[in-house]
């Protein structure tokens, strides 16, 4: 019987330890300090498809591009990726559609009007298939109307060092200038076609 009592113990401990653990995950590194006495700066690589890297253009010079019949996933997502830029300290560029005159930098999300959509057979991605991709100045996160957009621009986010651990416990990198990807591309195909 006492052989029972340790067993249960002993997972009870492990299970306590188990729920614990992630939630360190949200420590920030500034309330660490070195041993040595100086700040402890954390280093992290973030994980992506392919390292995306920054052209150096600001990005004051760049429209959020989607189709003046976008959906309600496509403006999402073009909400989602100016609240973030916003969270790290960026200039936010503004939405607009692609009936719009066309300028020298923009990020295209879903599926617009522009040349730079040319070429990509949105017929053969599913809802929630995306590519991210440049083309010449411009970042196209390509999908359809539904959710896939949405999945890529969190794609492109991460890929940039943005994290999302809970609903209250975030990491916004801190990035100078521009967050845009270099002759880059990147595609997940999640849906199963019969």
């Amino acid at each position: 019987m006492k052989k029972s009592k340790w067993i249960g113990l002993l997972m009870s401990a492990v299970l306590c330890l188990g729920a614990v653990w992630p939630l360190s995950a949200c420590d920030s590194p500034k309330d660490k300090e070195d041993p040595a006495g100086g700040e402890h700066e954390e280093t992290e690589t973030p994980y992506s498809p392919e390292t995306l890297e920054s052209n150096g253009i600001p990005l004051e010079n760049y429209k959020i591009v989607i189709s003046s019949e976008a959906s309600a996933a496509e403006r999402y997502a073009a909400q989602v990726l100016q609240d973030n830029f916003r969270k790290a300290g960026q200039s936010v560029p503004d939405v607009v559609t692609d009936d719009m005159a066309e300028t020298e930098y923009e990020i295209l999300i879903g599926q617009t009007e522009r040349k730079e959509d040319e070429g990509i057979n949105f017929s053969l991605l599913g809802d929630e298939s995306y590519i991210v991709k440049t083309a010449g100045n411009d970042l196209v996160i390509a999908a359809n109307e539904k959710r896939g957009a949405i999945y890529g621009v969190y794609a492109y986010l991460d890929a940039l060092g943005f994290r999302y651990y809970t609903t209250d416990c975030e990491k916004i990198p801190e990035k100078k200038g521009c967050v845009y990807c270099q002759r880059r591309r990147f595609a997940v195909e999640s849906d199963v076609h019969i």
